[in-house]
């Protein structure tokens, strides 16, 4: 009978001691804002405790996101308790870029110095819309290798997308790589033709579109070389044909020859 109360006696105090832990192990709580949430302007948080973090008596909330300059914590204030069991604050999100994938954090502290931290993901930060792109280039292009750019607010812009409206080179929409203030996307090799395109930059909430550009693509090549009005072409020892300009410092090599004859027309003509 006594090893069977010792049996007992050890389920007993095993099954307290595993309660204990999951007890201890609960902590702090963010209620608001909740994941997913989308936050402008002055933003009310809430954070609350367990029952194993007593006597909370301050947080720290921070955020971040990737698609921004925020990409590492970024801290909005310690906030002192109101009650043993909540701590309730306000900041201010319009310092933080507009982005679809914030995470926000609670580090808090409780009056035995122990820490507890608690985050929701997901948050969508929306207090601006994106500027329209301005600064389009090119207008041309004569190799069909041409970089597509322009100039974009990158504290309002997360990401840029290429749009051609009508004829397009391959797809009708491009994925631009978004640095700083500019949004650029190279091709190496594009048809000739004649493109409009814009540019549409978003901070993952809001779009807005620029102007539409032209760019005109005329490769400089033997076979067109007769529609290139300024050009001749070359044919190297090799048999190789090229290209080549027809001018002389900007000016029409069939003049430059007919000034020469000119001259020495007048030339012989002083000599008789």
């Amino acid at each position: 009978m006594q090893n069977r109360n010792k049996v007992i006696f050890s389920l007993l105090l095993g099954i307290t001691f595993l309660l204990s832990l999951s007890v201890v192990s609960a902590g702090v709580s963010i209620i608001s804002p909740s994941a997913s949430a989308t936050i402008s302007g002055t933003t009310v948080f809430n954070v609350t405790n367990a029952s194993a973090f007593d006597e909370m008596v301050n947080c720290t909330i921070y955020l971040k996101s990737s698609l921004t300059a925020n990409s590492s914590w970024t801290s909005v204030g310690t906030f002192d308790n109101d009650t043993l069991s909540n701590v309730n604050g306000t900041f201010g999100s319009a310092t933080f870029e507009d982005a679809n994938n914030y995470i926000i954090n609670a580090t808090c502290r409780n009056s035995s110095n122990d820490l507890s931290d608690d985050t929701n993901t997901g948050i969508i930060v929306d207090n601006t819309v994106p500027v329209a792109s301005t600064g389009l280039t090119p207008t041309s292009d004569d190799d069909g290798a041409l970089t597509i750019s322009g100039t974009v607010t990158g504290a309002r812009t997360t990401s840029c997308v290429l749009y051609f409206d009508g004829i397009n080179p391959g797809s009708p929409t491009y994925t631009m790589t978004h640095t700083g203030d500019n949004c650029s996307y190279d091709f190496t090799t594009i048809p000739e033709q004649s493109y409009r395109w814009y540019i549409r930059a978003s901070d993952e909430t809001n779009t807005t579109d620029s102007s539409t550009q032209t760019t005109t693509v005329s490769i400089d090549t033997p076979s067109n070389y007769l529609f290139q009005g300024q050009k001749d072409i070359s044919v190297s020892e090799g048999g190789t044909l090229s290209v080549v300009s027809n001018r002389v410092a900007g000016i029409p090599v069939w003049l430059i020859g007919l000034i020469v004859v000119l001259v020495i027309g007048v030339v012989i003509a002083k000599r008789k």
